[in-house]
């Protein structure tokens, strides 16, 4: 099955509101992606399983725009409160990478097979290659999670 980038650009702006505060919170507290935790979610929704090897790909792609979605953000923050033009023309710049860095992924990942076995969620893959602690307080957090 072909993945498409408009379908889980909708899928993320559906589902943002409700999970903003948590998916934040992973990313400042753990440095989660959250382009990655809803492509995770995404893909879940839709019974498919990514291996190991595909989330490590799949983390790599977007190692790439890392560092300029983090500088960006940094900007954007710092603007806050000081020059809310300035904010908002951030905030567009930032979506505009979000966006760029989520097509970025559904072609990585059309050209990958998925599995459709149920066994250990895509969440839990990332967070085990992150070689995050297997914490409560984040486990609460991705319990949150939930479509």
């Amino acid at each position: 099955m072909t993945l498409s980038a408009s379908d889980f650009w909708d899928f993320s702006l559906k589902v943002y509101p409700d999970w903003q505060q948590t998916l934040l919170l992973l990313q400042d507290d753990y440095d989660l992606n959250i382009n990655l935790l809803l492509f995770c979610l995404y893909l879940e929704q839709r019974n498919q399983r990514l291996s190991a090897q595909q989330m490590a790909t799949l983390m790599q792609n977007c190692e790439q725009t890392r560092p300029l979605l983090m500088s960006l953000r940094e900007v954007r923050r710092a603007a806050k409160g000081v020059n809310q033009q300035a904010y908002s023309q951030l905030k567009q710049a930032e979506l505009e990478l979000e966006k760029q860095q989520q097509q970025a992924l559904i072609r990585a990942a059309n050209s990958m097979q998925f599995s459709e076995v149920q066994g250990k969620g895509n969440l839990q893959s990332y967070v085990e290659l992150k070689q995050l602690t297997d914490s409560e307080a984040l486990q609460k957090l991705l319990n949150k999670l939930v479509y």
